[in-house]
């Protein structure tokens, strides 16, 4: 157990495991759909606490569930600080801050509602809600770009302005969640290749990039200028409150990447640089999401710049976790490994215990591990395996203090 003049925080923790140093104990992080926070909320028999929707950053009663769970993280969002009053997009319209299945964390998400199951975010992607087994999902309906085959259609898109956030409230709403400064922070920066297939359609795009590339290529051009400026301004304006920017961009699918390594390379990468690059202009360490199979691009994510990798997908064999830190483990930090599918779902609780108390003993020496789930935790998952993984217990370290090393002895 560690001692020393002040209480180890979950910031220190999460930060001496990306600088791979042994934290005191196993770091975590929670993501999961609607269904499961609120599932969660009921089963600790929570009182509901009314909050002004209109105005609030975070949901108080899903933060609620956070503490319970000893999650050491929090998020900030871009898309939490758009001001609707100033912005361009559809005039008079009804803003849905909390309503969006996407939400996996108590951070509000801006839509703007066009529909009883249909929305639009900031950057012009229409949303449909289907509802299948208990849960509901966004699907990409209508891209807009859909038609365009002339960059000027690119350039007539309404594009966000800059001047349509508002991050004068940052300060005060963080304080809110966290007074004692005591959660590690990760701003949420968004993503490019995603955004820009959205916008367009998946099929056409991706034939675009290989038919004619400066019509996604410009796309992804002015979404990056954007994401750098707001980016610069969180992180002016933040100072030490953020620990990490974490931008996303799915790739890569089970087997392979969805486009070829040189496309890879010559289409999206370059962006990607610029903004880790800008992160690390502020001294953030930087964590990328991508989905999938990304081990054919790891060694250049590590060159480029990259802290952290989630979510490591342990359901595929290239990507399973032991092989990837023996490999990576010296300059990467692995974020996730535990599989939301075939272990969560569908084990037992004391299969999720085993499985976890390996993964920790895999992982974590030498830290660089944070353990979270594979994606956001699927609706029907049972409850009492979700608190498996968050046990407490788990996150203990038993110390071998003549090698600096550690047991993982929960059985």
């Amino acid at each position: 157990m560690f001692t020393g003049i002040r209480r180890i925080t979950s910031k220190d923790r999460v930060n001496r495991t990306i600088d791979h140093i042994l934290p005191d104990q196993l770091p975590v992080d929670f993501l999961a759909v609607p269904e499961i926070w609120n599932a969660l909320f009921l089963q600790a028999g929570f009182k509901y606490q009314d909050f002004d929707a209109k105005n609030a950053l975070y949901d108080p009663n899903w933060e609620k569930v956070n503490v319970a769970l000893e999650n050491d993280c929090r998020v900030l969002s871009y898309d939490q600080f758009i001001s609707p009053y100033h912005t361009e997009i559809v005039e008079e319209s009804e803003i849905d801050w909390f309503g969006s299945p996407s939400r996996s964390t108590p951070n509000r998400m801006f839509r703007i509602k066009t529909g009883i199951d249909s929305s639009m975010d900031v950057w012009g992607r229409h949303f449909i809600c289907r509802t299948q087994n208990g849960s509901t999902a966004e699907n990409i309906s209508q891209p807009p770009l859909a038609g365009c085959d002339d960059i000027s259609e690119v350039r007539s898109h309404n594009w966000p302005s800059p001047g349509w956030w508002d991050f004068s409230n940052l300060g005060a709403q963080t304080n809110s969640v966290d007074p004692q400064k005591q959660y590690h922070w990760r701003f949420r920066a968004g993503s490019v290749f995603e955004v820009a297939w959205q916008l367009f359609g998946f099929e056409k795009f991706l034939m675009d990039l290989s038919l004619q590339p400066q019509l996604p290529l410009h796309a992804m051009e002015i979404i990056t200028e954007i994401t750098l400026e707001l980016m610069e301004t969180v992180l002016r304006e933040s100072g030490e409150r953020i620990d990490t920017v974490y931008f996303y961009d799915d790739v890569a699918t089970q087997e392979n990447l969805l486009i070829s390594l040189k496309m890879w390379r010559q289409y999206v990468k370059p962006f990607h640089q610029k903004i880790i690059d800008k992160a690390k202009s502020y001294q953030k360490t930087v964590m990328y999401h991508c989905d999938g199979n990304t081990r054919k691009i790891i060694p250049e994510l590590i060159e480029m710049g990259v802290d952290i990798l989630n979510p490591i997908q342990a359901d595929i064999p290239e990507m399973d976790p032991a092989t990837l830190k023996a490999e990576f483990g010296e300059e990467l930090c692995f974020h996730g490994g535990v599989d939301i599918y075939g272990l969560l779902s569908t084990q037992s609780p004391v299969n999720v215990h085993h499985y976890i108390n390996n993964l920790k003993k895999e992982m974590l020496q030498n830290g660089g591990f944070v353990l979270a789930p594979t994606h956001h935790i699927q609706a029907g998952t049972p409850v009492e395996n979700i608190l498996e993984m968050y046990n407490p217990t788990l996150r203990k370290l038993d110390y071998d203090h003549s090698s600096r090393s550690f047991y993982g002895t929960c059985n």
